[in-house]
């Protein structure tokens, strides 16, 4: 085979992976715009979910109940939002380096992984980690009633002393971003002084008796709204990560077309050569 075919074919051969590559872009595109409208417009019911706990909290005791007694660890539970699938560009290494590090950290603690997504989990499995709980395919349309079955067992085994502290790692959605992972601690949890005035709401029943249901509540949707935020991140990191992968085929069938033209060029001299060399003869 010569030069010039060689390379004629490795070109058309970037040319059909760029064609995959751009039609990954768009598709991440199209789940992005859809994804990403959810993901913003719920960011405020979470955080009025939040505001809400520490304004009960307020006007209560709190220091007395288990989800914010702060007890000596034995066990860390670490929740990792990773992703089902793959080509995303490092999507998945933000998370997987936290939790590790993670794991570094609280080296002389039992460390149990709550995988949410088959990435994190094929991870850790694979490097004999204790896996707590698990769920794949977080697109799947019933995807928060499984996320509230995995809080449930998170929730019992804080309060029975099986998980002293819980973590909870995930990629937080900019635009066209994507930083370390977002990284805190979901229980015990932290108490947070309200700044400003606090909003002096009338509680039907009183606000102790609602406490321990609107906790249970936070700490799912903590969790649920990670998950939400950590898929429309992977579609913007999958749409970068394809954006880039086209426009370094593009380079490289240049850089190829700009190769081929010189071998060409050679091919030719050397048949010019040759006919003038047989016409003196």
């Amino acid at each position: 085979m010569s030069k010039t075919t060689a390379i004629k074919q490795r070109s058309d051969s970037i040319g059909k992976i760029k064609k995959i590559a751009h039609a990954m872009e768009v598709i991440a595109l199209t789940r992005l715009k859809k994804s990403q409208k959810k993901t913003l417009d719920t960011r405020f019911y979470f955080d009025e979910i939040r505001r809400l706990v520490f304004d009960i909290a307020d006007k209560i005791n709190i220091k007395i109940h288990p989800f914010f007694v702060q007890r000596k660890a034995r066990s860390v539970g670490a929740i990792i939002i990773s992703s089902d699938k793959g080509l995303c560009g490092g999507f998945n290494n933000n998370v997987i380096e936290r939790v590790r590090k993670l794991c570094e950290e609280k080296k002389d603690l039992k460390t149990l992984i709550i995988a949410l997504g088959r990435k994190g989990y094929n991870y850790f499995v694979n490097r004999d980690y204790e896996i707590f709980d698990y769920v794949f395919n977080l697109a799947k349309e019933d995807i928060d009633e499984e996320i509230d079955v995995v809080s449930d067992n998170i929730i019992r085994a804080f309060l029975e002393h099986k998980i002293d502290e819980v973590y909870l790692v995930f990629n937080y959605f900019k635009l066209q971003l994507l930083g370390e992972a977002k990284f805190f601690r979901l229980l015990p949890i932290t108490y947070e002084k309200r700044k400003g005035p606090i909003r002096d709401y009338i509680y039907e029943p009183a606000a102790e008796s609602i406490f321990d249901k609107l906790l249970n509540e936070y700490v799912k949707c903590q969790i649920t709204h990670a998950v939400k935020e950590s898929k429309t991140a992977e579609e913007m990191a999958r749409m970068i990560a394809m954006k880039q992968a086209s426009d370094s085929a593009d380079e490289l069938i240049n850089t190829l077309l700009l190769k081929y033209h010189k071998e060409r060029r050679k091919v030719i001299t050397r048949e010019l050569i040759d006919v003038v060399t047989a016409s003196e003869t």
